[in-house]
């Protein structure tokens, strides 16, 4: 399953390093404010510019590694789109 994480900070972190050991789990890209961040987790995958082009993407899941006050927004626009939502 293709997999982007929307956040880079040090849980996204975790969960990236988490996954990155799962069989079968692939990661596709993150998105977070600050583009310099987002470029670190990444490290030399896809980094997208906006929360719709992460949604748009191929990404199967969205695993969300934001502050909660930002959650709901986020899944709502993940779950329009068809993606699992984590």
């Amino acid at each position: 399953m293709k997999f982007a994480i929307v956040g880079a900070g040090a849980i996204a972190q975790l969960r990236k390093m988490a996954l990155d050991r799962v069989p079968g789990a692939r990661f596709a890209g993150v998105h977070d404010l600050d583009p310099a961040r987002a470029r670190a987790l990444a490290g030399g995958g896809t980094v997208f510019e906006s929360l719709e082009a992460l949604v748009a993407s191929e990404a199967e899941a969205v695993i969300i590694s934001t502050p909660p006050d930002t959650h709901e927004a986020i899944a709502a626009a993940a779950l329009q789109a068809g993606k699992h939502v984590t």
